[in-house]
């Protein structure tokens, strides 16, 4: 009888595809995060805290924040999990070009929005920054 370490499963390319997807998110919201945190300690002024308590802005950075972990990171390891069970348990092929045109179009489309739509909410908080930084200095001209 063989056990479960016994088992020798090839990979499908689809699931291996996502898994990277979803790890360089990650790895992007991970800096994004050391940058915010770092930046708060020394020289980002005024802080992230403040910008999101005071809201406005701010809550549009916490949900870009919050969207991003969760559809760009989350959301990209799941549906690689849907690719792994379509390939083992239903055992269907991706034989067919429309079928690998659709998948590709999946990995491609819903890592550049998360990050497009996300990376905009984010946006707004760095504009937001900026006047509360100009009329903090009298700046003229933003």
């Amino acid at each position: 009888m063989k056990g479960v370490s016994d088992t020798k499963q090839e990979s499908n390319p689809w699931t291996k595809r996502f898994i990277a997807a979803a790890i360089l998110q990650g790895a992007i919201i991970v800096a994004f995060t050391a940058f915010v945190v770092l930046s708060h300690i020394s020289f980002l002024k005024p802080e992230v805290s403040r910008v999101i308590a005071a809201g406005g802005a701010g809550t549009w950075f916490t949900l870009g924040y919050i969207i991003h972990i969760v559809v760009g990171v989350i959301g990209v390891a799941v549906s690689a999990m849907f690719y792994y069970y379509i390939d083992s348990a239903l055992a269907k092929q991706y034989n067919s070009t429309i079928v690998k045109a659709l998948a590709w179009s999946h990995l491609i489309l819903m890592n550049l929005g998360t990050t497009a739509a996300t990376g905009m909410l984010m946006y707004c908080w760095l504009c937001q920054w900026c006047c509360n930084v100009a009329s903090k200095y009298r700046w003229k001209g933003v």
